[in-house]
């Protein structure tokens, strides 16, 4: 999809009405790759294509980035670390089978973007653990077995990545699912208590989800998921 075609169609057919459902999230996690989701909601003609158009906020130029499509669920992966700065800006653009261009937010999404702050993992505090009653839906702790190493004692979780393998000593499974309320920062600081308690201090980079079910129930409800791989660091 050709950027520079995209506005110049966004100034003149942006007034056309599709509807687009995207729930921008509240902050990104530098270490953690973020999957955006949109759903098209209500509209006569199928879209044929939708890009990702994101830049730092020292930056001129957008990066374009694809969406694929799954059943009815549009998702591009955002990962964070690829970028300086301390905010993320993007906008979302559709493109329907006779040409109309729908985009989000705004009339003019390139000249209104989304501001995503960027936030790090070891910044993230936790909460009471009442504050997650009304929030998490669901945890899957699957132990495979222990470490000889002691967790570190600094409070905050360590995220490695595939480069760091050799420094991370895996000890099982984690998967949580939570409601719209819960932001990323909640959901990390939720798998921090879970790994604490687990005996562990440390995840693979995970890729956190957000996704809508109940559409056949005509009950839509956004869901925030993670899943990952926990252990100590060595």
């Amino acid at each position: 999809m050709n950027k520079h075609l995209l506005v110049i169609l966004f100034t003149f057919q942006i007034g056309l009405c599709q509807d687009l459902i995207h729930v921008p999230p509240e902050s990104f996690i530098k270490e953690v790759p973020y999957i955006l989701e949109v759903i098209p909601y209500a509209y006569e003609n199928e879209l044929t294509g939708m890009a990702l158009f994101v830049r730092n906020n020292h930056q001129n130029l957008f990066q374009e980035i694809p969406f694929l499509q799954t059943d009815y669920r549009w998702t591009a992966i955002l990962d964070a670390s690829f970028f300086r700065g301390d905010t993320l800006q993007y906008y979302i653009a559709g493109l329907f089978e006779n040409g109309e261009i729908v985009g989000i937010p705004g009339k003019q999404p390139h000249l209104t973007p989304y501001n995503i702050p960027i936030k790090y993992a070891k910044n993230i505090k936790a909460k009471p653990l009442d504050y997650y009653e009304n929030r998490i839906l669901r945890t899957i702790v699957t132990p495979w077995k222990k470490s000889n190493l002691r967790p570190n004692s600094s409070k905050h979780l360590k995220v490695f990545g595939i480069r760091d393998a050799e420094r991370f000593d895996a000890m099982g499974y984690l998967k949580i699912e939570a409601n719209y309320l819960t932001s990323v920062s909640d959901i990390l600081a939720y798998a921090n208590y879970v790994v604490r308690k687990q005996g562990g201090d440390s995840i693979r980079i995970p890729v956190i989800d957000t996704y809508t079910r109940g559409w056949a129930d005509q009950n839509p409800t956004s869901i925030i998921r993670i899943e990952t791989e926990y252990g100590i660091a060595k």
